[in-house]
């Protein structure tokens, strides 16, 4: 549910060149302040059959992009490699997991970014995706901003950085906490 929080609030028409019944497809664009972004979501689920090792690769196109310095992200959650449980399964089950099987499981509960921020330099443009039963991709292409950004009114970031204040109250210090990139405004931390 989170992924579709990242989704612009017009929708945009989508074709696809073979229809598959297991696939879902949602494009949508948007734009805050002078910022346009274009947002797809895949969705490639078995209501009746959860094969971990059934795939299947797709090129999603886009046509008539954006017009403007522009970047691409994209995004996976799967059973296989954002899956808690399985980790949790592969540590033997653990009644009570200790702080480092839990790092192991949180370490895997987000979406898994399949590259980094990456130019977009036509109008025209295929992302390859290989998706996996059951699977969810969001793609996300931006403009870039003219300037550093000040306060964020967009969906188009890359990261939110945790930070903690230092123990030290005489000057303000302040260190990140999470260790990895998160799109979204919720983390776990575990103080040591």
């Amino acid at each position: 549910m989170a992924l579709l929080s990242r989704l612009g609030d017009e929708r945009v028409a989508e074709q696809a060149s073979e229809p598959d019944s297991l696939l879902t497809v949602l494009a949508t664009s948007g734009n805050h302040g002078k910022r346009s972004f274009v947002s797809v979501i895949l969705a490639y689920a078995n209501e009746t059959d959860v094969d971990r090792k059934a795939s299947k690769t797709v090129n999603v196109v886009f046509e008539n992009l954006l017009g403007c310095d522009a970047r691409l992200v994209s995004y996976r959650l799967d059973n296989v490699n954002t899956n808690p449980y399985m980790v949790w399964e592969s540590l033997g089950r653990p009644v009570f997991p200790s702080e480092e099987e839990r790092r192991k499981m949180r370490d895997v509960e987000e979406p898994q970014r399949l590259m980094v921020p990456t130019d977009v330099n036509s109008s025209v443009l295929g992302v390859p995706l290989k998706l996996k039963i059951p699977s969810i991709h969001l793609i996300q292409i931006c403009c870039k901003p003219d300037k550093r950004p000040g306060k964020k009114f967009t969906l188009c970031l890359r990261t939110y950085e945790v930070e903690i204040q230092s123990q030290c109250s005489s000057r303000r210090h302040f260190e990140r906490i999470n260790p990895t990139d998160t799109i979204f405004m919720s983390f776990h931390h575990v103080g040591k």
